[in-house]
């Protein structure tokens, strides 16, 4: 797929019978990539050959795994290198579902550019699609009528774009038809529904095959940085009610869209994103209208656009966006998902959410501004949120911010905490939350020093195993541990119920991995980590023949040194197992001062020059790993 010589050599590394995965890392005609789209391919590259493997051994029903990714990332250019090689090496046949009419008009388009080799085509009714080698739909499109008409074996390859609405009943009536596709893959940017259910589950995608994030690519330069504002409008928005999740639109609608808080909108972008590119998030139709008047009253090029208005009135006003003749385009949910216009450089996310529905949406339309395009001297993005003071009704409470949701659900600290400022920066939270769980690991140490706590957690291990093939390690009550070779360490840690972060060691440098509401996901997460890096498999790996084997003479006096436990106890452990009690203590024993974790005031001094901006809470740059 075009892949580096180095994402080469981790195909290598997992298993000599992967001809096929070494041939697709090679193979032309190239589509230029950056690394860590490589990285995420090598690994549902393999996802798709040991799938592949299973189903012509007999295996039932197609794996299922989901891709999480930022907005702006490039997944749909990863969908086309998976496309084309299953396409050549082994003649399948690809579907992309798709959420609106619009993405599937793209996706079929940009193929063109991408995969000419590929005959691509829209799913229509009464047409026939058995001679294309990708089809893509939308969801709605496949309805329990159309559905019976396909077989759900014609597909071998399913690509959900957009994957967090799999959740719902016509998603999932699509996931259950193509019973008979080998692989399965679902393809988001936020994973966990404002339902709060996550499609990462056993319900709908098994496993987490790739996790990156925001903060991830922006620190690796992929993605700009970006600074967040919110602007507090000073009104009170009463008895607006709640229904599926999220505040009723009519009565939001009704609520925000006034002359004085348009006007505010305005405001806010002359102080914090004069002349940039932007694009306004609205309540609804009418909002993004009266919006869009209001930059027009004050001379700025504006406009709105919806789903259902003419094709060609439509067009005009994007191109007009797209060469600089319109500055502010405003819209209701119609630009969040799919649309990739990369010199937008500023959003104003003008419409209230509940905290569920917030997780969602504020990932989704903030994504729109962190493209990079150096070619427009681009640079970094503006994020600026419009708060109210209250949004007050008998299910609602108090009030509730896109992005600060967003923060408290990622991060397992309060919504007020996050509001107040508690949490400023992410970085220096999550340090200092290590930093004091760091504290309790000499109590798990002490644990390893009794022959009973030893045996106890070899049961436990059993347990862990059916969630994992890796050789984790239960510690204490919370924590559980692999080692990743050379001293280092990846674990997962339960912060407090419902969020387990992932952690890993590398040198004695801390890096964050990632986050899951249970620890199947963390696990989850954490394996695709360590897949991505290409690590010692053979010392990972549980069904290794060697941790069968008897201990050496060097394993057992290293760990008699380290935990104090009886030489004879040691003797008769599997020489796995005694390397688990060396890992283990290793990392109980290394203390948090050694660890390198970037400089804890890694933070921009300008941030805090002037207090009465509000600036927000979540700043895309310094922020390393939550999307």
């Amino acid at each position: 797929m075009g892949f580096s010589q180095d994402s080469v050599q981790v195909v290598r590394s997992r298993s000599s019978s992967s001809s096929a995965a070494q041939a697709a890392a090679v193979s032309a005609p190239k589509i230029n990539l950056f690394p860590y789209q490589k990285d995420a391919l090598v690994s549902i590259w393999e996802g798709l050959r040991r799938a592949k493997e299973r189903a012509e051994a007999g295996g039932v029903g197609p794996a299922l795994a989901v891709c999480v990714q930022p907005t702006g990332a490039g997944k749909t250019v990863e969908l086309y290198c998976l496309v084309r090689e299953v396409v050549k090496r082994w003649g399948w046949r690809c579907l992309v579902v798709e959420p609106t009419c619009e993405l599937v008009r793209q996706t079929v388009l940009s193929s063109r550019d991408f995969i000419p080799q590929c005959n691509v085509g829209a799913l229509e009714r009464g047409k026939e699609f058995s001679g294309f080698d990708l089809v893509v739909s939308t969801a709605g499109a496949l309805n329990q009528k159309a559905l019976a008409r396909i077989d759900p074996k014609h597909f071998q390859l399913v690509l959900i774009d957009e994957a967090h609405h799999a959740a719902s009943d016509s998603y999932e009536l699509i996931l259950k038809h193509f019973s008979g596709a080998v692989f399965i893959l679902g393809l988001t940017a936020t994973y966990i529904r404002g339902n709060q259910v996550s499609i990462a589950s056993e319900k709908y995608f098994q496993s987490v095959i790739v996790y990156q994030t925001i903060g991830q690519l922006t620190s690796a330069g992929y993605l700009v940085p970006a600074q967040g504002h919110y602007f507090h409008t000073g009104l009170v928005l009463e008895n607006v009610p709640i229904r599926r999740g999220d505040y009723d639109k009519k009565r939001l609608a009704h609520a925000v869209n006034t002359p004085e808080r348009n006007a505010m909108v305005v405001d806010a972008w002359e102080r914090h994103a004069a002349n940039r590119m932007s694009l306004v998030f609205t309540v609804n139709i009418d909002h993004a209208k009266d919006v869009a008047a209001a930059f027009n009253s004050r001379g700025i090029p504006a406009a709105a656009v919806w789903g259902k208005m003419d094709d060609a009135e439509y067009g005009r006003i994007m191109e007009q966006f797209r060469v600089g003749k319109i500055k502010v385009l405003a819209n209701a949910k119609l630009l969040s998902e799919g649309y990739d216009e990369k010199r937008v450089s500023a959003c104003i996310l003008t419409r209230p959410a509940t905290e569920a529905a917030g997780r969602v949406l504020g990932p989704q339309m903030i994504g729109r501004a962190l493209r990079l395009h150096p070619e427009s001297g681009k640079k970094d993005a503006v994020i600026i949120e419009m708060v109210d003071k209250a949004i007050l009704s008998a299910s609602a409470g108090s009030k509730s911010s896109l992005l600060s949701s967003v923060i408290a659900g990622s991060y397992g600290v309060s919504k007020k905490r996050v509001e107040e400022g508690g949490a400023y920066l992410h970085d220096q939270s999550r340090v200092e939350r290590a930093e004091e769980g760091w504290r309790e690991r000499l109590k798990m140490y002490e644990a390893l020093r009794s022959v009973e706590s030893v045996e106890e957690t070899f049961d436990v291990i059993e347990r862990v195993s059916k969630v994992s093939e890796y050789a984790w390690l239960p510690l204490g009550v919370n924590t559980y541990l692999m080692p990743i070779g050379q001293g280092g360490f990846i674990e997962c840690v339960e912060e407090h119920a419902g969020y387990f972060e992932v952690r890993a060691v590398e040198e004695k440098e801390l890096k964050f991995v990632g986050s899951g509401s249970t620890l199947k996901e963390a696990i989850s997460i954490a394996d695709g980590w360590v897949a991505r890096h290409g690590l010692n498999f053979n010392l990972q790996v549980r069904s290794r023949p060697w941790r069968n084997l008897e201990p050496s003479s060097g394993q057992i006096f290293k760990a008699y040194k380290l935990t104090g436990l009886p030489q004879e106890f040691l003797k008769g452990l599997k020489r796995g197992q005694v390397s688990d009690l060396i890992t283990s203590a290793e990392a109980l024993l290394l203390p948090f001062e050694e660890l390198k974790v970037g400089d804890k005031k890694n933070f921009s001094e300008s941030a805090l020059a002037n207090p009465g901006e509000s600036l927000h809470m979540w700043q895309f740059g310094l922020d390393r790993n939550v999307a």
